[in-house]
C-alpha cells in the first residue's frame, strides 16, 4: 500500500489538483510493478509448515533486500482466501516489529543481531 493509497479522501481533494494528480499517477504506477511469488512445498505438520516459509522468505531477504519479505503468507492445500501471516509482526518500541514466526511464545524481537526485544519474556506471547 502507498502513502497515496493510505491519504483520506479529505485529504486528497484538499491538495492542488496538479500534485493530487502526480501523486495518483505515482500511486498507480508503484501498484503495477508490485508481483507475488507463491511457493508451494510440503511439511509434516503446520508448525514445520511455518518455520520453513520464514526460513525461505528470510533467505529471500537476504539476497534480495528490496523485496518485502514480512508480507509472506502462508496457507494450508492451496487455498488462499485462508492465508495468514508468517511472520509475528507484533508492534514494538519506536517502531519495531516482531520477526519471529507467528504464533511464536517468548519475547518478541526484531530481526538482526543487534534487534530490540520486548513483552512477556517465557510467560506468553
Amino acid at each position: 500500500m502507498t502513502d497515496v493509497d493510505r491519504m483520506s479522501s479529505a485529504e486528497l481533494v484538499g491538495l492542488d489538483e496538479g500534485i493530487r494528480e502526480v501523486l495518483m499517477r505515482a500511486a498507480a504506477l508503484e501498484r503495477q510493478r508490485q508481483y507475488t511469488l507463491r511457493l508451494d512445498f510440503t511439511a509434516g505438520d503446520p508448525s514445520k509448515a511455518r518455520a520453513l516459509a520464514v526460513t525461505l522468505a528470510t533467505a529471500l531477504g537476504m539476497l534480495r533486500p528490496d523485496v518485502e519479505t514480512y508480507s509472506a503468507r502462508l496457507s494450508a492445500g492451496g487455498r488462499w482466501t485462508d492465508a495468514g501471516p508468517a511472520f509475528c509482526l507484533a508492534d514494538g518500541p519506536y517502531g519495531a516489529f516482531c520477526a519471529y514466526p507467528h504464533g511464536h511464545h517468548g519475547w518478541h524481537a526484531e530481526d538482526g543481531v543487534d534487534g530490540q526485544r520486548w513483552g512477556d519474556g517465557d510467560e506468553g506471547v
